[in-house]
């Protein structure tokens, strides 16, 4: 699971801070998921890494890989969002429909 965004980004801490307050999101992620973080940022834009995917339209911008590092699914992270913050069933939907695990892309 790719994040991309950067310290820049006021919804980037609120996803950040959405995981620290539902352990249950955190850990659902990172059962099925490995997390990386990519920066976006105009003193770094990643182009050779952020070139191989979708441009993407706001930040953060996750896209969903498999285990071969081959892109599945591009998410607007603002499909998701609530408020000041993010959707937990919203959230969750996601996760557990992109969830990378082996049996589960077999199954897409």
């Amino acid at each position: 699971l790719v994040e991309v965004g950067g310290e820049w980004c006021i919804w980037c801490h609120y996803m950040d801070k959405f995981f620290e307050e539902h352990p249950d999101m955190l850990a659902l992620r990172d059962k099925n998921f490995v997390m990386v973080k990519v920066n976006f940022s105009d003193e770094n834009k990643n182009e050779a890494l952020l070139s191989s995917y979708p441009k993407v339209a706001g930040y953060p911008h996750l896209f969903v890989l498999d285990k071969n590092g081959k892109l599945i699914h591009s998410q607007d992270t603002g499909k998701l969002e609530e408020g000041r913050g993010y959707n937990i069933e919203k959230f969750k939907t996601f996760l557990t429909d992109w969830a990378t695990a082996a049996s589960d892309v077999a199954q897409k």
